[in-house]
């Protein structure tokens, strides 16, 4: 059985206030089954509540025990890329003020679809249309 090290000094309670507290989704899943270890459950049972492999609530513990809290963070293979570049950004930002008829499109409103469109042609970029959607977002056109 898979205990918690003691040199961290969490308790069941502190642990659950953590998964309280925070706004990862994940760090709450893994605060939460730190806490129900820590309250003497077993790794498997654990596993089935929280709905993860027994493997991965097992690293999370063993994580925990070498580096504590910080331990739990998410790690993230690779930093996301800006696909635009901040001149790119502009030119998108100012065409979405103007009618996608005018750039060869058909829409006579700009969707998620033709800002993707405009992207590959303009830039000779491909982006997913979830992509397009947020940038049409982020530069205020809804």
């Amino acid at each position: 059985m898979i205990k918690l090290d003691p040199k961290w000094m969490d308790t069941p309670e502190s642990l659950f206030q953590l998964s309280l507290e925070t706004n990862s989704r994940r760090l709450r899943e893994r605060f939460l089954a730190l806490a129900l270890i820590a309250s003497g459950r077993s790794v498997k049972q654990v596993a089935a509540q929280v709905g993860r492999r027994r493997q991965t609530v097992a690293e999370w513990a063993e994580k925990y025990n070498a580096l504590g809290v910080d331990g739990l963070k998410p790690e993230f293979k690779s930093k996301a890329v800006a696909l635009l570049s901040d001149a790119e950004f502009e030119v998108l930002g100012q065409a979405l003020y103007q009618s996608p008829q005018r750039f060869g499109l058909s829409s006579d409103k700009w969707r998620s679809f033709d800002v993707a469109c405009f992207v590959k042609e303009k830039f000779n970029k491909e982006i997913h249309p979830e992509t397009a959607r947020r940038y049409i977002h982020r530069l205020g056109k809804k």
